[in-house]
């Protein structure tokens, strides 16, 4: 996270526009392009898709709510913090496009790595609104989160 010192706040605040509506889409339909689904032939590619899926979730629920709750936060608002970490899209994809460049990822399961964080990212908002109270998740109403920079970028997935 960024300092909010006025300098830096003053360039992220110019820079805001430029990366929203020009790189970020420039990134993603890079990524999209070196993404071939062809790859993943028959069901048992499909399948082992479907289980990175739900390990993904899995883990980043398990990994995220336990030691939060280990750490006096309670049940409800540790589970909503697991869920959120499922929305981490951008940063799987930027080192999923570095492993596919190093040669580190074989296109094949970088397709299905690729499917899996589309889906979990797009699955996040509704297992959020499922257990949010009151339209509020920690604190936050939907009008301060939507107006973070982090999802904003998570928007464009």
């Amino acid at each position: 996270v960024m300092p909010r010192l006025p300098e830096v706040t003053g360039i992220a605040d110019r820079t805001d526009a430029v990366v929203s509506w020009l790189l970020l889409p420039m990134f993603f339909a890079t990524v999209g392009l070196r993404t071939n689904i062809g790859l993943m032939e028959g069901g048992s590619d499909w399948l082992l898709c479907a289980l990175l899926v739900v390990l993904a979730m899995v883990g980043k629920l398990i990994g995220t709510s336990l030691p939060a709750q280990l750490l006096g936060v309670d049940r409800r608002r540790a589970t909503q913090l697991g869920v959120m970490m499922s929305c981490r899209g951008l940063t799987e994809l930027v080192v999923l496009d570095v492993g596919l460049q190093l040669g580190l990822i074989p296109p094949r399961l970088f397709a299905m790595l690729v499917v899996m964080t589309l889906v979990t990212t797009m699955i996040t908002a509704p297992l959020l609104r499922r257990l949010r109270i009151g339209g509020e998740v920690d604190g936050l109403s939907p009008a301060d989160s939507a107006s973070s920079p982090e999802t904003r970028a998570a928007g464009w997935l």
